[in-house]
């Protein structure tokens, strides 16, 4: 007979759909939408060459591309509906759906291993594409289904939603006038951008004094997050956190790395741009703050690369190849 239950949750396992899907073996790219913009419009020997590179690694597992949720939604600003498809189309074959999981997600599980003094495990940024904007994909069934049937339909939903392509999702038009819509975020981004020039037009900043300003501003703007991992956290973990001096408390957050890039390439970006930042600043930096830990090369912008490496030394401190030229990312496609 079969058993029924009382209201059931089944959550989507992450970690063994990374496992079964095993891309996290491969080298990672993750490239900013430039690069991919080249890889379909681009027409010339050297982008097809790159592209046939990339597409020979990937069938081969040597290589895996992950998007993430910040690439995903610039798509958006591409108003051509066929044009965005084909990125999409494209990013389907790469990354087999793949991502970076949501930048505060990523932080809060960080400091909850970093406090914990445990070792930071590379899948701690990734998932299934879906799932990589929030904090999990669960399903949850009244009182009255019998468990092996929530358990089944569980499965075929959860199949059909990893069998569904990003360019089935992201094809899907918006209202403008949605408050989650892509020019709504790019409103607040504008808004952002004008705020820090009228600062900077009234203010003089080290860039220490920036940092600390970046710093505070992004611990505020993820308390939320820092709680949710309080939460999960041990009792003896608490307490010795609390009992931690604010020097202890500055070394655990510098040790999240996500954190430690976000706050320092926006420092960065601010001392370094002298008549202001602008929306595509942000964007740029958005995408390759969570990932440089986590991959082995990211493609970005010269300006990009430049913060990270001139400016804070990334490749020496994680060992991630940042790349701005076609001809160098061709060159390390090639030593794979």
């Amino acid at each position: 007979m079969k058993e029924m239950s009382s209201e059931l949750t089944y959550t989507f396992d992450r970690i063994q759909w990374l496992e079964y899907r095993g891309s996290l073996k491969s080298k990672i790219l993750y490239m900013d939408l430039n690069f991919w913009i080249k890889l379909v419009e681009g027409n010339t020997d050297k982008h097809v060459k790159i592209r046939k590179t990339i597409s020979h690694l990937v069938k081969q597992n040597k290589l895996v591309c992950p998007v993430s949720p910040t690439l995903l939604l610039e798509i958006k600003k591409k108003g051509d509906l066929k044009i965005r498809k084909q990125y999409c189309q494209l990013m389907d074959q790469f990354s087999k759906g793949l991502s970076l999981r949501n930048f505060a997600i990523i932080f809060a599980e960080e400091f909850r291993e970093v406090t914990e003094k445990r070792m930071l495990p590379r899948e701690i940024a990734f998932s299934h594409f879906m799932e990589a904007f929030g904090v999990a994909m669960h399903l949850d069934f009244p009182e009255g289904w019998y468990k092996t049937d929530a358990k089944r339909a569980t499965e075929i939903i959860f199949e059909h939603i990893e069998k569904t392509p990003i360019s089935t999702i992201f094809s899907i038009e918006v209202s403008e006038n949605d408050p989650t819509s892509i020019l709504a975020l790019r409103k607040g981004l504008a808004e952002l951008c004008k705020s820090e020039k009228e600062w900077r037009d009234k203010n003089q900043a080290s860039i220490s004094e920036i940092e600390v300003a970046e710093r505070s501003s992004l611990i505020s703007a993820y308390m939320r997050f820092i709680a949710h991992s309080l939460l999960r956290m041990n009792r003896i973990s608490l307490t010795k956190l609390n009992e931690m001096s604010d020097s202890d408390r500055t070394h655990i957050l510098n040790a999240c790395p996500s954190f430690w890039c976000s706050y320092k390439l926006r420092s960065a970006l601010r001392s370094n741009r002298r008549n202001g930042i602008k929306e595509n600043d942000l964007w740029d930096l958005q995408h390759v703050a969570s990932s440089i830990p986590y991959v082995d090369s990211v493609a970005c912008d010269n300006g990009t690369r430049h913060l990270c490496t001139e400016m804070l030394k990334v490749e020496q401190k994680y060992g991630t190849k940042v790349i701005s030229k076609d001809t160098e990312l061709l060159a390390w496609l090639e030593n794979i």
